[in-house]
């Protein structure tokens, strides 16, 4: 797991780090989006007993309240048409997220004791030791599942409901036209809120950084459809960021919903782009149409606890991922003109 979060990290921030090349001088941000990191917040106890602080849990905070306060203002600007902006904000509301997860990749490595180093008793009750096994073996080792927890309607509404639709100059969305190439794409970004989504801050982390990284895969989804005909270097970073949320939030659904609206919705929303952008660039896609035909199967109205209201909301979007892949849309155009 530690080799895998270091790959993602890398692999995204590459990505992020070229897309200000991209943006160049037209991404100038707003007064407002320039603050700088946030400080842990100071705390005064005048008890005879002060708490102790810890400071992976405060600085945890910190780097919540600071991604999505800017990853809320790159949505708004999108509202707005500024994708150049929306891109700045996208790719600062990774940092400090890129950042706790590479330190904490880097502290469960240092404190991670390899295989072969650990007493293991053999069946005689008496210590032995066991065949090496490399360092780096031994960090892909299995944390241990955390909980995803689930969220109220008002949390999901200002995550999913209130998302704006992305208006990139790319054209109407409105599945009247068959050869539209958004009529299948899932263009709209994710908002966050700074209620957990899981028990464990470094689960959190990763949810949010799935999230984060969604929205900034859909500009460049976007925007490499419109220089298709020239380039498909914006289309293969999104392809890759997709792959990153695929590897951070696959184990969390292979087992059905989570019972976190917001996170099984982002899971399928990258399935169906994901699908989506390999079609464009004519890649095997099945594969990935067939994954998301599993997992929006599998949402059912008491998946997600007593509240109808998001049981339902989640059939609806669910039914229109299951009518994506059952209609064709990811299909290649020379095997549905066969077909």
């Amino acid at each position: 797991m530690a080799s895998i979060l270091r790959d993602t990290i890398t692999t995204t921030n590459t990505a992020v780090n070229s897309s200000s090349m991209m943006v160049g001088k037209s991404s100038n941000i707003a007064a407002a989006t320039t603050t700088g990191p946030l400080s842990p917040p100071s705390h005064h106890n005048h008890s005879q007993h002060p708490q102790q602080h810890d400071p992976r849990k405060e600085n945890h905070a910190a780097c919540v309240e600071e991604s999505t306060r800017i990853n809320n203002m790159g949505i708004a600007a999108l509202a707005c048409g500024n994708v150049a902006p929306a891109l700045a904000c996208f790719r600062r509301a990774l940092k400090p997220l890129i950042q706790q997860l590479r330190q904490e990749a880097q502290d469960e490595a240092a404190t991670t004791v390899p295989l072969h180093q650990q007493p293991q008793q053999n069946h005689r009750g008496h210590d032995r030791p066991v065949s090496a096994v490399s360092p780096a073996a031994a960090a892909e080792q299995p944390r241990g599942a955390s909980g995803v927890l689930p969220m109220t309607i008002m949390d999901i509404e200002r995550c999913l409901a209130t998302s704006c639709p992305v208006n990139a100059n790319s054209g109407s969305n409105n599945g009247a036209d068959a050869v539209d190439p958004l009529a299948s794409l899932h263009a709209r970004p994710f908002g966050l809120v700074e209620t957990p989504f899981s028990d464990d801050h470094i689960e959190d982390s990763k949810i949010r950084f799935s999230i984060v990284c969604f929205n900034l895969a859909l500009i460049f989804h976007l925007q490499g459809l419109l220089e298709h005909s020239q380039t498909t270097e914006r289309l293969h970073k999104a392809k890759s960021m997709y792959q990153n949320i695929f590897r951070l939030l696959a184990e969390r659904i292979e087992l059905g919903p989570t019972g976190n609206a917001v996170v099984d919705m982002v899971f399928m929303a990258m399935l169906n782009n994901m699908a989506h952008v390999a079609l464009e660039l004519a890649d095997a896609n099945q594969p990935i149409a067939q994954q998301l035909l599993v997992v929006a199967s599998r949402v059912q109205v008491t998946s997600y606890g007593s509240d109808e209201r998001i049981s339902k909301w989640m059939q609806q979007h669910s039914r229109i991922f299951l009518l994506n892949v059952v209609a064709g849309a990811f299909t290649p155009p020379s095997i549905a003109a066969a077909a």
